[in-house]
Formats: structure tokens, C-alpha cells, sequence
């Protein structure tokens, strides 16, 4: 081979780089020690956004079997990123799911990846690498990247990238250097770690174009020799990302009218999402997890100034790249080129709320960022202090809005009101939170800026339901479902009011058809079962249920509802055997407590009825109940009946009366009166559904 080749790890400054690697493993440490005490507070951080869909709710961490779904089945995970997931499994058995882990490996894998970077800039020789490997640690539009737990694909692929590249480029030393010895072994161990990045997350395919345009940097010229060795790269890399490209189609659902754009205006999508990026790097401020959707119109003259000012700058550069070198032009083209995938020419799922997120630029930062640090190497070192204690200041702030998702939903409406995603995802924290009155108001919000969307019209109508106001909700359950007649959710939360309302014979079939879309909604064979047993088919009920219990055999509702199946059956020793079971199995568990003190106190037959027991059981559900319950509290009230204690059923009776109406919940409110009357007449309640 030519000694005459050029060696990309070659000088091109005669001036040492500032920070020079006398010491370079204490140089290393140094970038880990920062970047660790920048995000120090991200191990107080919860799960957010989509953490349930990827670790908290995901069933292939659970054992062997979901390890080798992850592998081989795409629809397994949200994503087909089987190296995010397998780490995901490793942790998940190490620690379960203690968010302090997960957040801990993620703040250790972005300071690696700032390590390697700077290795990589070093290799180069590059002005100012450590400083721009740095500013890539503690820049606060990394923080979405390590924070979010979701996003280990980001920090995972980014140490497989900067390793795959570094490797790479002692390939390339090794081939110049004729040093036949080791040169495959570097060959074949870069395109090793180039898989293992993109099965972490295929948006590094951009590595081939990246190396190419070092070694044009480097050489002032491509020849075969350059791009040869690089064709096996650019299969994987295509391969792998058109995989992708099906996969948020047709399974993450990348598809519709919020992704139909004509060329043309993907293409001021793009010239504007670049100018974004770059001016977010220079200055990060009002940073969110959601930006507005720009509304894009080719009609209107100034949107085209992005794109074609994306056309003069490189113009300009390429122009100037004899007297000023060629490297801004590169730096510029390796912005571009690894920003592609998330520019809009290929459909990602964010942008159906927005064009543009932080997470999107990761990598691609490390262009812009390592240009500006060789100016910075220029100025007097103070300069490059201040400026990451400033850049570390700005990212300790920026954790704190990915505390949990109330704080990082609350900070996103404040910054970005327009948002529907954010007024509903909101919303629907809100409802978790028992706040069904708040959550309207959101989704009200949420409504006048997109009055069709599925999630918001759905979501309305769950608010409802949770105020008591189960008829209100109606119209909105059949909106949704008119906008989307296969969404399983809506078609079960329909089913579902329905059954509230007793209209059992109307609720079966939509509950049918969500099992039908989707055969692993729990909640829909249980309520299955509820209607068929409403409608008087007990043994159908009794098939729907175990189906339900099968899935779960720890799902307390199930238990609960199989037991009252079993008797209606005059199976009462089953049904006994059923609430024991649950109870034992979450002896301290509210619901179970209220299921048994209900049966115990209301049911018909004498043999079945245990007072004192019941006024055990309800006294204790109310005490472990995280708040005030009306349903456990109208149990603990037919609890007292059924003992004879009638006073303390009409006092506790009124205030869960009280309670239920406090929370709009009429169709409660009305059945607890119902039972008050009963108590006025020393009557005990009973259960003859």
C-alpha cells in the first residue's frame, strides 16, 4: 500500500491543541467528573413519557422468552432497537424498576460517549477537542437525550458511533502505516460496533457519510480507496434505516394526514429545523419538551429564505473553503447529513405534534460543536471556563423539568400553550391523579386546537365518566370512535360506559371488537364478563373472566368478578375460594379488603355474610386507601349495617354520599342514597345484581 495515502489522523494545525493530552487519561476523567456532576440530579428524576411502553409496562423484561422476543420479534418493543431493550432486560432484573438505575446507566453512557468523542477529535487532531467534547457533555440540549429514560437509544448508539468511528480511524492509520498485521482486525471490529449502533438506533447510519467527509477534509479528495471499504457500511446502514422507515409505518403508526406533505414543503420543514437546531446550540434557551408545529405553506415567500439560506451557506463555504479551510463546510455537512433522518423527508412519529425536538440533534451537535471549539481554543482560557459553567448551570436547570411528567408537562404548556399533545398528555396525568375536574379543563383546551383529535375526544369523555357523568361522556366515546373505528382504547372505554349505565346488550359488542383489535386488553375480558352477566349469560361471563385471570392470575378484579359469577351459580365455596385468594395474595391491598368486606356484607345468602368480618376488612381498606374512597366508604357503611351499627352505616353512608357527589360521581351518589333510606329503616343493604 501507498505510503503516500492520506492519514486522516494526520496534523493540521501547527499549533498545539489547547488542552493538550498530557495527561490523558486524567483529561478523561476530568470530562467524566463533569458531566456527572452537571447531571447529578437526574437520578431524583422519575419515568415520563413513554417510560411505560419501554421499561415500567413492558412485558419482554420479564424473562427469557421476552429476551428472545426482543430479538426476534419487531412488534415486541415500541421500537426494533434490541440492544436498548437487552439492556433494559439486564437492569430490570438487577434492580426492577427503580427509576435511580436507569437514570444512573444513562448519565454514565453519555459521559463515555463524550470520552470517546474526544478521543475521536484528539485522533484528528483537532483544535479544542477536549473543550468541544465538553461542551457536548453539559450542553443543555443533551439533556432530553440522558434524562429521558426512553432516550438510552440516544446515549447507547452514541457510544457505539464515536467507538465505531475511532476504530475506523485506526483502520484507515493502520492501512496508511502499512500495518498489515492489525489492519482487518480494526476493519472488522469498526463494522461490529457500527451494527451494534444501529441496533441502538439506526439515525447513526449517518457514520459512512461522516467518514467519508473526514477523509475528503483530510485529503481535499475522494478516490475508490476512500469509499470501497466504506460499501459494506453504507448496506447496513441503509438496510437497517429502511427497516426502520416500515417499522414506524406500519407499527408505530408514522401515517396519515398529520405526516402528508408534499415534497416541496418537506423541504422548508427541513431548511427551518436546521437554522433551529443550530440556533438552540448557540443559544439554548426556552428549551421544551415539546416546540410548536409550524404551519407550513410553500405560498409564503419567507419560509423559503431557511432552506435557501441553507444553500447559500454552503455555497459560501465551499467557495472559501481555500482561504479558510475546508472544515466549516465539513462541519456543516456532518450537521446536515446526521440530522437527515429527523428532517422530514422520511416520516418519524413525533412529528405529529412537532417538527423539531432536542433529542433529534444529539449527535449531530457534535459537527457544530467541535467547529466552535476550535475558535474557543483560540481565546484565553477563562473564556472556555466560564462558558461551561454556564452551560452546566443551564443543565442542572433543565433537569428539573423531567422530574415526572406533571412537572414536565406543566413546564411544556407554560412554554408551548398551543400544544394539543401537551394539554391532553397532561390531562390524562391528571386523571391518574384522581383530578377529573382539572383534567377537563386541559382537554377542553386540548379540543378547541384540534376538535378531532382521537386521543383528546376520548380522553373527554373518560373525564366525564370519572365525574359520574357517564351519560355526558357518550357522544364523545362515538366521536373517537368515528375518527377511528379500529382503536382498541376507544372502542373498550365505549363498551365500558356502557356497561356503567346498565346497558349491558349494547356494551358487548364493542367490548368484542377491542378483544377482537387487540387479544391482550385485560381490562376488556374483565369487563366482558361483567356485561355477560348483566345480560344473564353466566357462563359465558365465568369463560371471559378466567380468560382475564389467565393473563394476570394476580388481577384483583377478576378474582373479584369470577366470585360474584360463581355466585349467582351457587358456587359460593368457589366464589369464597376466589376473594381468598386475591386477598391473600395482596393482603393489604385496598381494593381486595373492599371486595371481601362487600361480599361479606351485602350478599344474599346468610351462609356467604360475615358482619364483623366485613367491618374488619372495610375499616382496614379505609385506613390503607391513599385517599378518600366513596365506594370503599358505602362499603364500610353496608359493613356497619350488616353488624346491626346502624348509626356509624348513616354516618359513614352521608359522607361517602358527600364524597361521591364532592367528585360529580351522580350514579354513586344515587346508589349510596338508595342505601342511606335502607339504613334510616334499620335495613342492611344487599347486592341482588
Amino acid at each position: 500500500m501507498s505510503p503516500r495515502r492520506s492519514d486522516p489522523t494526520s496534523a493540521v494545525s501547527k499549533r498545539a491543541p489547547a488542552f493538550a493530552p498530557e495527561h490523558p487519561w486524567l483529561l478523561g476523567a476530568g470530562l467524566v467528573l463533569l458531566t456527572l456532576i452537571a447531571y447529578s440530579r437526574a437520578t431524583q428524576c422519575g419515568y415520563i413519557w413513554d417510560d411505560n411502553f419501554h421499561v415500567t409496562e413492558n412485558p419482554t423484561l420479564r424473562d427469557l422468552n421476552g429476551l428472545h422476543r426482543i430479538w426476534t420479534d419487531v412488534s415486541a418493543t415500541p421500537q426494533y432497537y434490541p440492544l436498548v431493550h437487552t439492556s433494559f432486560w439486564l437492569e430490570y432484573h438487577l434492580w426492577a424498576l427503580n427509576p435511580v438505575g436507569y437514570h444512573a446507566v444513562n448519565v454514565v453512557l453519555h459521559a463515555f460517549a463524550a470520552v470517546l468523542l474526544w478521543r475521536v477529535l484528539l485522533t484528528l487532531r483537532l483544535s479544542g477537542g477536549w473543550i468541544g467534547a465538553a461542551i457536548f457533555a453539559i450542553h443543555p440540549i443533551t439533556v432530553e437525550s440522558v434524562v429521558w429514560v426512553s432516550e438510552r437509544k440516544n446515549v447507547l448508539s452514541a457510544v457505539f458511533y464515536f467507538a465505531a468511528a475511532l476504530v475506523y480511524l485506526r483502520f484507515v492509520a493502520a492501512d496508511v502505516r502499512n500495518q498489515t498485521k492489525n489492519w482487518w482486525a480494526w476493519y472488522f471490529a469498526a463494522l461490529v460496533l457500527f451494527l451494534c449502533a444501529l441496533l441502538s438506533k439506526t439515525v447513526t447510519c449517518s457514520l459512512p457519510v461522516a467518514l467519508l467527509l473526514v477523509m475528503w477534509w483530510k485529503a481535499g479528495t475522494l478516490k475508490w480507496r476512500h469509499i470501497l471499504p466504506l460499501l459494506p457500511f453504507f448496506a447496513l446502514g441503509l438496510g437497517l434505516a429502511l427497516g426502520t422507515v416500515w417499522i414506524e409505518k406500519h407499527h408505530v403508526g408514522a401515517e396519515g394526514n398529520a405526516w402528508s406533505f408534499p415534497f416541496t414543503e418537506r423541504v422548508l420543514i427541513a431548511g427551518r429545523a436546521l437554522w433551529f437546531y443550530a440556533a438552540k446550540l448557540v443559544w439554548p434557551d426556552k428549551l421544551t419538551f415539546i416546540y410548536p408545529r409550524w404551519q407550513i405553506s410553500v405560498s409564503l415567500a419567507w419560509q423559503w429564505l431557511f432552506p435557501a439560506g441553507i444553500i447559500v451557506l454552503l455555497a459560501a463555504l465551499w467557495f472559501a473553503r481555500r482561504r479558510i479551510g475546508r472544515g466549516p463546510l465539513v462541519a456543516l455537512l456532518f450537521f446536515i447529513a446526521t440530522l437527515f433522518p429527523a428532517l422530514g423527508f422520511v416520516n418519524v412519529y413525533p412529528f405529529r405534534y412537532s417538527f423539531v425536538a432536542d433529542h433529534f440533534q444529539y449527535l449531530a451537535a457534535a459537527g457544530l460543536i467541535a467547529l466552535g471549539a476550535g475558535g474557543l481554543s483560540r481565546l484565553p482560557r477563562l473564556i472556555p471556563f466560564l462558558l461551561l459553567t454556564a452551560l452546566a448551570a443551564l443543565t442542572w436547570r433543565q433537569i428539573g423539568i423531567y422530574h415526572d411528567l406533571e412537572t414536565l408537562w406543566r413546564d411544556t404548556i407554560q412554554k408551548n400553550p398551543g400544544s394539543w399533545m401537551a394539554q391532553d398528555s397532561f390531562a390524562v396525568v391528571l386523571l391518574r391523579n384522581g383530578k377529573p375536574e382539572e383534567a377537563l379543563t386541559h382537554l377542553r383546551k386540548a379540543e378547541e386546537i384540534d376538535p378531532n383529535n382521537v386521543e383528546t375526544q376520548d380522553n373527554i369523555g373518560r373525564a366525564l365518566a370519572r365525574m359520574g357523568r357517564v351519560q355526558e361522556a357518550l357522544p364523545y366515546y362515538r366521536k373517537a370512535l368515528e375518527l377511528r373505528p379500529d382503536f382498541a382504547v376507544v372502542n373498550y372505554d365505549l363498551g365500558n360506559a356502557l356497561l356503567q349505565i346498565g346497558q349491558g346488550d349494547l356494551a358487548i359488542p364493542y367490548l368484542q371488537k377491542t378483544i377482537a383489535l387487540d387479544p391482550t386488553y385485560l381490562l376488556a375480558y374483565n369487563d366482558l364478563g361483567n356485561a355477560l352477566l348483566q345480560e344473564g349469560h353466566a357462563e359465558e361471563s365465568l369463560a371471559a373472566l378466567q380468560a382475564a385471570l389467565k393473563m394476570d392470575p394476580n388481577y384483583i378484579a377478576a378474582h373479584f368478578n369470577i366470585a360474584n359469577t360463581l355466585l349467582q351459580l351457587r358456587r359460593a365455596d368457589e366464589a369464597m375460594a376466589h376473594l381468598g385468594e386475591a386477598l391473600a395474595a395482596h393482603p393489604r391491598d385496598p381494593e381486595a379488603l373492599k371486595n371481601m368486606a362487600w361480599v361479606l356484607a351485602t350478599w344474599p345468602d346468610p351462609a356467604v355474610r360475615d358482619g364483623s368480618k366485613a367491618v374488619e376488612l372495610a375499616e382496614l381498606a379505609t385506613k390503607l386507601a391513599p385517599r378518600p374512597d366513596p365506594i370503599i366508604g358505602a362499603t364500610l357503611a353496608a359493613a356497619y349495617a350488616e353488624a346491626g351499627r346502624f348509626t356509624d352505616a348513616l354516618t359513614t353512608a352521608e359522607a361517602a354520599r358527600q364524597l361521591a357527589s364532592n367528585k360529580r360521581n351522580t350514579t354513586l351518589a344515587d346508589l349510596i342514597r338508595r342505601q342511606i333510606e335502607l339504613y334510616q329503616l334499620g335495613l342492611p343493604f344487599r347486592d341482588n345484581r
